[in-house]
């Protein structure tokens, strides 16, 4: 007799959705670093700018050339603000998916065990049965040489 757990393909697909999860993870996990290094990169820039307008304001430099570069830097802010915002709605999303990822993992662990424990009932009973066998055949032959 050949064993089959009777919730396998529910545990099948409890295991694919954990892979799924892990995609997921390491998808954001690949775009928040991405979103790191563009918001350095532009942390970067806006010092440079900084330290280049403190520079050219030495020298003397006209009002509107001035005024532009504050707004250069101005847009970097607002460039880093929103990168910062991407950022922290990413590492929100993250620990949602991290959350759903572990719930999947204590749910498969779960039937996972199950499965472990019907085996071993399968088992058992197995051993029973061939015990059983082995005992009809004894008797037979006990029965059959008298």
């Amino acid at each position: 007799m050949k064993y089959k757990f009777k919730l396998q393909k529910v545990l099948d697909i409890k295991e694919k959705m954990e892979e799924s999860k892990k995609a997921e993870i390491n998808s954001i996990n690949i775009d928040i670093q991405n979103l790191n290094r563009e918001l350095e990169n532009l942390i970067r820039v806006r010092e440079y700018k900084k330290y280049e307008l403190t520079q050219t304001m030495q020298e003397g430099i006209p009002i509107s050339l001035l005024r532009f570069e504050e707004n250069l830097v101005t847009s970097i802010d607002i460039k880093i603000c929103k990168v910062k915002e991407a950022i922290f709605l990413l590492e929100e999303r993250l620990k949602e998916k991290m959350k759903e990822y572990s719930q999947l993992a204590k749910e498969k662990k779960a039937l996972e065990k199950l499965k472990e424990r019907d085996l071993q009932k399968f088992k058992e009973y197995e051993k029973k049965e061939e015990d059983k066998f082995i005992d009809q055949i004894v008797t037979f032959k006990t029965i059959a040489s008298n």
